[in-house]
């Protein structure tokens, strides 16, 4: 449900989160997915990382700090 509405907000298919793409608007999504999973408390970084194609929990933790440090809330 949070990939689908990351996607939804960003005009992306949810498909696109899983793309190893570095372009700003498919990273961006993807972290912001990242910050909102970390955020319900229920996964460990791996399962966080793993909808996404498979990233590792150092990826979904950079991607976590990245978010907040963007808009300015709490790092983890």
């Amino acid at each position: 449900a949070i990939i689908r509405d990351v996607a939804e907000r960003h005009n992306l298919e949810p498909g696109d989160l899983k793309k190893r793409s570095r372009k700003r608007w498919f990273a961006w999504a993807r972290q912001e997915y990242m910050w909102l999973a970390y955020q319900e408390g229920r996964w460990t970084y791996a399962q966080i990382g793993m909808p996404v194609g498979g990233l590792d929990h150092t990826t979904v933790i950079h991607g976590i700090r990245a978010h907040a440090d963007r808009h300015g809330v709490r790092r983890p």
